[in-house]
């Protein structure tokens, strides 16, 4: 339906944006990185789109391109805690504990309570940092923290034991 609505207005930012989003879904990175590209030229400043283009790199396993092109410049346009989650997170993959943890510690202490609940990963992500480091009882503790706060979450479970 969004290719059908760019047939009748090929300009329609949401379609474009959104289409990129399917895209990204059934992983098809290329088109869409294509598509967040594009809408990125009608909205350089959009800090949900910077995000979105982040994860698709995060999904093709280019954490680099994440981190730099994309998750810096969202958190430069507008801090948010989701941009320091899924920074943290690539900052893991590409083993810079030091730096994952301090954006995880960002996003758990800098928002309310509130948006923390909706990212029990932060802890999760705390935990694998800390087990990394061989911190082992500050991982436990992380660790707890996720599951307590998403009991249903079995990678929590996984990365615990």
């Amino acid at each position: 339906m969004y290719k059908k609505a760019l047939e009748i207005d090929e300009t329609t930012f949401a379609s474009r944006f959104h289409l990129g989003g399917m895209y990204h879904m059934n992983n098809d990175f290329l088109e869409a990185l294509k598509c967040y590209t594009g809408v990125l030229k009608d909205r350089p400043n959009d800090k949900i789109i910077y995000i979105k283009r982040g994860k698709v790199y995060q999904d093709m396993g280019n954490h680099r391109f994440a981190i730099e092109d994309n998750f810096n410049k969202s958190i430069e346009l507008e801090p948010t805690i989701e941009a320091y989650f899924y920074r943290g997170i690539s900052r893991m993959k590409c083993r810079d504990y030091d730096k994952a943890i301090e954006d995880f510690m960002k996003a758990k202490d800098d928002f309310s309570s509130e948006e923390v609940e909706k990212y029990p990963g932060i802890y999760d992500g705390l935990g694998q940092c800390y087990l990394a480091r061989t911190e082992f009882d500050r991982a436990l503790d992380n660790f707890d923290t996720a599951i307590t706060r998403d009991p249903t979450n079995i990678e929590f479970y996984i990365n615990r034991a």
